[in-house]
């Protein structure tokens, strides 16, 4: 599936899209907030990918290394099952004859698998990252538009009339400016609503079939590690922690997304709308009403990503090891 994922149309544009136009670096211009949220999630993004690097490589390793490992212990015994890490079936050849080639190509398929299952991931983290950034450098726009510079009368602004009602009340030249204001934001808020939907059209099976292997192979995975002989339960252990790690990230990130795009509601209902004139009311509470859906990646528009999903997949896992288990007994 992701062999044929970094084919498919959509990932280059979405990623032409990334890389040009939605990327923090871009926008440091903008602000000093800009900049300081750019360095920081390039930071979290750097550490992020150290560790996936880290779990990759102990997945792969520890997969292929100790059938070597058993193999070089066993090689004096004449009865020893020669063990390999991805057994081949090759019409005609025994994989023993090419025991060399087999060891090479098994780790040259693991190394592979895990760019393509890591990379992939990667990159959909990078850029849930930086549409996180977006959501906060946006809330901060919001709530750094600026407050009226005196009180008023606006019985006076309206017909000459003086009274003594003086209230917080932005004048033309503020309304202007501050519709200018609101109208960036909208803008804003469009464009990280637009690229996550690209980014549930475009993950949105991977995150699926994902979830669905989580649910085949999690419970499998457990029931090696707790019943199987000690050569299975080194190779599985590790392959397990990075699958189960794979499903946590996802789903923590994804969460994060959403609850920061929740945060703009209540920064969007914090303006100081009634200072403002008619028209400038009205796109505040048009902006109010679109920012009343949360942010969110959906894995085939059906499911939310995030940690209602992880629990409920967790909770199904163990229940099928539970009853795998009981078989087996």
């Amino acid at each position: 599936m992701r062999s044929i994922f970094v084919r498919v149309k959509d990932y280059g544009t979405v990623t032409e899209e990334f890389l040009t136009k939605i990327h923090l670096d871009h926008f440091r211009h903008c602000g000093e907030n800009y900049d300081k949220i750019c360095r920081r999630v390039n930071q979290f993004s750097y550490y992020v990918t150290l560790l996936m690097v880290v779990i990759a490589a102990l997945g792969l390793n520890f997969f292929n290394i100790v059938p070597i490992y058993n193999n070089f212990r066993n090689r004096n015994d004449e009865d020893a099952v020669t063990q390999y890490s991805i057994y081949l079936s090759l019409p005609g050849v025994n994989q023993d004859m090419i025991y060399t080639f087999s060891t090479i190509y098994n780790y040259y398929i693991s190394v592979m698998c895990a760019v393509l299952v890591c990379g992939i991931d990667l990159l959909m983290f990078v850029m849930a990252f930086h549409v996180v950034g977006h959501i906060m450098t946006l809330r901060d726009d919001i709530n750094n538009l600026p407050k009226p510079k005196g009180k008023k009368d606006p019985v006076h602004m309206k017909n000459n009339y003086q009274t003594n009602l003086h209230v917080d009340i932005y004048d033309n030249e503020e309304n202007a400016k501050i519709r200018e204001e609101l109208l960036k934001c909208i803008d804003h808020h469009a464009t990280i609503v637009s690229f996550a939907g690209a980014l549930s059209d475009l993950f949105g099976p991977i995150l699926a079939i994902s979830y669905v292997n989580h649910l085949v192979c999690g419970a499998l995975m457990l029931l090696v590690c707790t019943t199987g002989d000690r050569n299975s339960v080194v190779r599985c252990i590790p392959v397990t922690i990075v699958v189960f790690s794979q499903l946590a990230q996802i789903s923590v990130i994804f969460e994060i997304m959403g609850s920061e795009s929740a945060k703009l509601m209540d920064a969007v209902y914090s303006v100081q709308w009634e200072c403002m004139s008619a028209n400038n009311r009205k796109l505040v509470h048009m902006f109010l009403t679109k920012v009343q859906t949360p942010i969110r990646v959906t894995a085939l528009g059906m499911v939310d990503v995030g940690v209602e999903a992880m629990v409920a997949i967790l909770k199904t896992t163990f229940s099928y090891y539970t009853l795998l288990q009981s078989l087996g007994e």
